[in-house]
C-alpha cells in the first residue's frame, strides 16, 4: 500500500464514525505528525511494520479514542503538550482565557516581574506553562489533586524548558489549603459538567477523558467555584485577580458567587463563538 492509498483508506475508515471533513482533517494530521509517515512522497510504499502500526492507530481512533491521546500530544497556544487519559485535552477556549490573563498581567508587569500566579486543577499544565512561557518572570504554581496529572505537568515542563512549581492538593480540603501562600493571580478551569449531562456527551470525551476533571455533582454544580472563591479570599493579595473558565449556562451563578463574596469589577467574557466562557473578579482591598 502506498502513502496515497493509505491516506484514502484511513479517511474512509474514519468517515464511518466522524463526518467527512473531520475524518479528512484527522487523516491529514496523522500523516503530518506521525514519525514514520510524515514527509514521505505519495508513491512511497508502506512496509509491513509501518502498515501494522498505522492499522493500530486506526483501530484506536475507531473506538472514539481522541486523536490527541492516540498521538500523545496536543497543540495549545503554539506549544505542544504531552497528554494522556489522566489529563483533559486542552481546548481553544482555554487559549482565550490564557490570552486574557496574559494581557492583564503584561499591562502591569510586561515580563511578569514580581508577580505570582496559582493555576488550580492544572491538568496537563497548559495554562500554567503557557503563561510562564509568555511571561518568563512570572512565578507560577501548578496545583492538581491528581499525582498522575502532575507527572504530565512535570514532563511538559521539561519538554518545554519551563520551570514551574507543582503542588499535589485537594482544594476541597480546607485544612490543606491553609498552607498555600498568597498570590497575585489565581486561575482555574474546574470541573463543571453535570453528571446528568453524560448522556449527551460525545463518546471520545465520555469514554477517555478523566471524569475527575470533568464532572461535578448535579446537586452542587458550582461547588468548585464557590470553594476556590473562598480560598482566594485568603490567598489573593488585595486587588489580585481571580479567573475562571465557566460553562455558558453557569455564568450568572458564578458571577453571583463572586459578587456575594465581595469581589469587585466582575466581568464575564465571551469566547470566539459568542458564548459566556470566562469570568474575572478583583479581590477588594481589605482594611487591616
Amino acid at each position: 500500500m502506498t502513502i496515497s492509498q493509505a491516506k484514502i483508506h484511513l479517511a474512509q475508515a474514519l468517515a464511518t464514525i466522524y463526518d467527512q471533513r473531520e475524518a479528512e482533517s484527522m487523516t491529514r494530521i496523522i500523516f503530518e505528525d506521525v514519525d514514520f509517515l510524515k514527509n514521505r512522497p505519495s508513491e512511497d510504499t508502506l512496509n509491513g511494520g509501518h502498515a501494522a502500526m498505522l492499522n493500530k492507530l486506526q483501530s484506536r481512533l475507531l473506538t472514539h479514542e481522541p486523536l490527541q491521546y492516540v498521538l500523545g500530544e496536543a497543540d495549545f497556544y503554539g506549544l505542544k503538550f504531552k497528554v494522556n487519559s489522566h489529563v483533559l485535552i486542552p481546548r481553544p477556549e482555554t487559549e482565550e482565557l490564557v490570552q486574557w490573563i496574559k494581557k492583564d498581567i503584561a499591562r502591569i508587569a510586561p515580563e511578569g516581574e514580581g508577580r505570582s500566579l496559582l493555576d488550580i486543577g492544572t491538568g496537563s499544565g497548559c495554562i500554567a506553562l503557557t503563561l510562564k512561557s509568555q511571561l518568563p518572570n512570572l512565578d507560577v504554581t501548578a496545583l492538581d489533586v491528581s499525582p498522575l496529572a502532575l507527572e504530565i505537568v512535570q514532563e511538559n515542563a521539561k519538554r518545554l524548558g519551563i520551570d514551574v512549581t507543582s503542588i499535589n492538593m485537594d482544594i476541597l480540603d480546607k485544612k490543606a489549603t491553609e498552607s498555600l501562600p498568597i498570590y497575585d493571580y489565581i486561575v482555574s478551569n474546574p470541573p463543571y459538567v453535570l453528571n446528568k449531562d453524560k448522556a449527551d456527551m460525545h463518546p471520545n470525551v465520555l469514554k477517555y477523558e478523566p471524569h475527575l476533571a470533568l464532572f461535578v455533582s448535579d446537586n452542587d454544580p458550582l461547588l468548585f467555584y464557590r470553594q476556590i472563591a473562598l480560598l482566594s479570599h485568603k490567598h489573593l493579595h488585595n486587588n489580585g485577580a481571580l479567573y475562571f473558565e465557566i460553562h455558558e449556562k453557569q455564568a450568572i451563578g458564578v458571577k453571583s458567587i463572586l459578587e456575594t463574596m465581595g469581589f469587585q469589577n466582575v466581568i464575564i467574557q465571551k469566547d470566539m463563538s459568542g458564548k459566556d466562557r470566562m469570568i474575572r473578579g478583583i479581590k477588594a482591598t481589605q482594611n487591616k
